[in-house]
């Protein structure tokens, strides 16, 4: 069997019966990924193994229970297995989401826009084609008023 310099650090972040994957903890390099797919080729009962360095991702497959299969992957010298990490709370993840989303838009129109002046600019087109079906009190007037607040709160600078 293939040896790794040093244990390839993951954690098993999906195993089921004839299937896991595995995410890297950290930045390996290319050989220790190259090691680490190799090593876990020759393990009995694998039948299909793949890396996926830019999603962090090894993949298992074989003719093993999951039980069997997690076993496996406990008693291998060449990995290091870390406890899954804990899911971060929602909000945090929702607030990380929305900056990353305002980053995208930013560099997408060069600092022209950011989330929300597009989202602003969004609604007052919506509102417009709201208005030319006829619809002035109704959909009109709340996508103006969210559409003039975003368009407020996204020219203030930060």
């Amino acid at each position: 069997m293939p040896e790794t310099a040093s244990p390839f650090p993951v954690y098993i972040a999906h195993a089921t019966d004839g299937r896991a994957r595995l995410r890297a903890v950290g930045k390996p390099s290319d050989d220790a990924w190259h090691s680490a797919l190799n090593a876990l080729a020759v393990l009995p009962g694998i039948t299909r193994t793949l890396a996926r360095p830019n999603t962090g991702s090894l993949i298992i497959e074989g003719d093993l229970a999951e039980a069997a299969l997690r076993e496996l992957l406990e008693t291998a010298d060449f990995l290091k297995l870390k406890p899954k990490p804990p899911v971060p709370p929602l909000g945090m993840a929702l607030q990380l989401g929305v900056l990353q989303t305002d980053e995208q838009v930013r560099k997408g129109t060069f600092g022209q826009l950011n989330l929300h002046t597009a989202l602003g600019a969004i609604l007052l087109v919506a509102a417009v084609v709201q208005l030319g079906r006829g619809r002035v009190f109704g959909p009109t007037a709340t996508l103006l008023v969210n559409a003039l607040a975003l368009l407020e709160s996204g020219s203030r600078p930060r």
